[in-house]
């Protein structure tokens, strides 16, 4: 049997607060990060849980809401880092010798693409030489 309240009373008025119609809540969000394992195979996932703030910076960071979008943001990065080393390995075209020496040793020191070499800041005099009197 139903009880029949005011609706000007105080326990009518917080009853009314809690007997809300479900909204639907978008956080918190669980975000996923795909990796490729180092033998190769299928990707991995690590996955987090986050709200709107934490999502935006898991966002720049390569993470992705759902798996799915966790691949394709892989598959992006691995795109980008291969044409790097494309567009790289087209410049060692027009580099000279010193430069393709570099090229070749910053290559040996890993067994991933090198998109870039790393710079190797020329050594300048600083002014003009002391005179020797």
């Amino acid at each position: 049997m139903s009880v029949i309240q005011n609706p000007d009373s105080d326990e009518a008025r917080e009853l009314a607060k809690w007997n809300q119609p479900y909204r639907y809540q978008e956080y918190p969000v669980r975000m996923y990060l795909a990796s490729r394992p180092v033998l190769g195979g299928p990707p991995e996932f690590e996955s987090v849980k986050a709200d709107d703030r934490e999502e935006a910076n898991l966002r720049s960071r390569g993470w992705g809401r759902g798996q799915f979008k966790a691949v394709e943001l892989l598959e992006a990065r691995e795109l980008a880092l291969a044409t790097a080393a494309a567009e790289r390995t087209h410049a060692e075209r027009f580099m000279g010798d010193k430069a393709k020496a570099e090229a070749r040793q910053a290559d040996a020191a890993t067994d991933a693409h090198v998109g870039e070499v790393p710079v190797t800041p020329i050594r300048r005099r600083a002014g003009r030489p002391k005179k020797i009197s």
